[in-house]
């Protein structure tokens, strides 16, 4: 089993039996203003993009998933 700690806690990960984590970090500068902790004009292309990205890992793992049953 692997283990990554992060400042928000740990997380295991364990290959070896088809158990996978993901973290992803995102640069606040690309959808908040730091200095007025506003949205930025990149707010709702990073918001498509996680959508995207989301949708495309969650469809990934659904097929595996009924791989694995067959």
């Amino acid at each position: 089993i692997s283990k990554a700690s992060t400042l928000f806690g740990t997380f295991f990960g364990d290959p070896e039996n088809n158990r996978h984590s993901m973290q992803i970090e995102i640069n606040r500068a690309l959808y908040l203003d730091e200095s007025t902790y506003e949205k930025s004009e990149g707010f709702e292309t990073l918001r498509r993009d996680i959508e995207e990205v989301t949708s495309q890992l969650a469809a990934f793992v659904l097929e595996q998933a009924r791989m694995a049953r067959e």
